[in-house]
This record gives structure tokens, C-alpha cells and sequence, in this order.
């Protein structure tokens, strides 16, 4: 609450915090993205664009200064078109490669 208020400042244990938090988020994307080839073919677009944008969250969050109470965290259009293009091409990398329809 006095984050929220200005009364305490976003100090080094809070960014650690949150920096272990987004790397405990990062290893539960990761396993997740290894399933997504596994999917049904219509929803593997959605779950790694979606997987992505959301990763990408992280760094937003970074540039904020690790103050994800009083400045929110997004990612712009450009940038979710740059992940989403991403994702895409390592989601066809990784059909080829596994040999994945």
C-alpha cells in the first residue's frame, strides 16, 4: 500500500522479487511452449502468439523499473506484432523439426 502511495520506493528486494517471479513464469512458459506443437493444429497459433505477448511483459515491466504497482506493464502493437511474428516462425520450426504436421 505504500508503494501504491508513494510512501516507500520500488527497492532492490521488491525488484528481486519480482525478478524471480517472472523467472519462475519464464520456466513454466518454457514447458509449456514445448507441448505446443502437441496441440490440436487450430489452437497452436493462439497459444504461442499468446505465450509470447505475454513473455514479453516481462520486459515492459523491466523498463518500468520493476514498478508493476503504479505503472502498467504492456506491450505496444509493433512489439506484439514483432513477438507474434516470432512465435509464429519458431512454431513452424519446430513442426519441421519434430516432424509435426
Amino acid at each position: 500500500e505504500a508503494m501504491r502511495h508513494g510512501g516507500r520506493r520500488i527497492d532492490a528486494s521488491y525488484r528481486a522479487l519480482i525478478e524471480s517471479l517472472m523467472r519462475v513464469a519464464d520456466a513454466g512458459y518454457e514447458r509449456a511452449d514445448e507441448a505446443i506443437p502437441h496441440l490440436p493444429k487450430a489452437f497452436r497459433r493462439a497459444a504461442a502468439v499468446s505465450s509470447a505477448v505475454y513473455r514479453g511483459i516481462h520486459g515492459a515491466i523491466r523498463r518500468n523499473g520493476y514498478d508493476n504497482i503504479r505503472r502498467r506493464a504492456y506491450t505496444s502493437r509493433p512489439r506484439k506484432a514483432m513477438l507474434a511474428l516470432n512465435a509464429m516462425v519458431s512454431l513452424a520450426r519446430s513442426r519441421v523439426t519434430a516432424g509435426y504436421p
